[in-house]
């Protein structure tokens, strides 16, 4: 009987919760409790309010870079990229970065909100931190992955498909 491996989504929600509880106990231990908590104070908003447009930018950006694709994706010149098996992982990789920055920007959003000077939730800035750094490489792998398909769209010799 053949073993199914793990979903794709499954396998980064693990990655994301140990990331999440190995800050949030990071952050619980007294001395960088204490530095990080000094570093935020009146700065808190700011920094939430900033992380949470550069997030919001980064959906809109690869939403407009997934409508492109989609819109190119009939060219010839894509004809060996859609015979490749890289096709599905090229929309596999924006999806995953669009489902992260979106978790991202909803986490900041709930950061901006509940997390305050006053009343400051490690567990909060935990998760803030953890979807922000999920975001930041699914981003990079998806660049990554739009880089090789340009490569390989932009070169003007014959290739076979998987090269």
């Amino acid at each position: 009987m053949a073993q199914k491996r793990p979903l794709p989504f499954a396998r980064e929600l693990i990655i994301f919760a140990l990331l999440a509880i190995l800050l949030w106990r990071v952050v619980s231990i007294h001395a960088v409790h204490r530095h990080m908590y000094s570093y935020l104070v009146d700065q808190r908003s700011g920094l939430y309010s900033t992380l949470l447009t550069v997030e919001a930018t980064l959906l809109g950006f690869i939403v407009a870079v997934l409508t492109i694709v989609l819109g190119y994706a009939q060219a010839t010149r894509f004809e060996i990229v859609r015979r490749s098996p890289h096709w599905n992982a090229l929309f596999e990789s924006y999806t995953r970065a669009m489902r992260w920055a979106a978790y991202a920007t909803a986490s900041l959003l709930i950061g901006l909100l509940a997390d305050r000077d006053s009343d400051p939730h490690p567990v909060v800035t935990a998760l803030c931190a953890a979807s922000l750094l999920m975001s930041v490489a699914v981003l990079a792998r998806m660049l990554w992955t739009t880089e090789r398909v340009v490569r390989v769209v932009i070169t003007s010799g014959t290739r076979r498909p998987g090269e």
